[in-house]
């Protein structure tokens, strides 16, 4: 994927939840995101079902950076499928406990 030819669409985070699920809409796809916080991982992870409540991916790290998702082939993925987070503290320290929907948000790259 080429990012000059690129727009960004942000997932909005809750702030000060440590544990929740919300329903999105990206392209033509409806993911349902499962966002937590592994305190003996000291990491953000994440889940994602499909519209049918069936998980696509489980046990992802929230990693600052790094397309999550790229690696995975599930073609019900496609329209997430380049997936980031981005933390506007600090360009490569990862989601601290208190960052999420703060300092840290996620983002799918999309082609024009």
């Amino acid at each position: 994927m080429n990012l000059n030819n690129s727009y960004f669409i942000q997932i909005s985070l809750l702030k000060e939840e440590y544990n929740y699920e919300f329903t999105t809409v990206i392209g033509e796809s409806t993911y349902i995101l499962w966002i937590y916080y592994n305190r003996r991982m000291n990491r953000w992870i994440l889940n994602v079902k499909d519209e049918n409540n069936d998980y696509l991916i489980m046990g992802i790290p929230i990693l600052n950076g790094s397309q999550m998702l790229l690696r995975f082939s599930n073609e019900k993925l496609e329209d997430i499928k380049n997936l980031f987070s981005y933390n506007k503290k600090s360009e490569f320290g990862e989601a601290g406990e208190f960052d999420i929907g703060y300092n840290t948000n996620l983002y799918v790259a999309r082609e024009l």
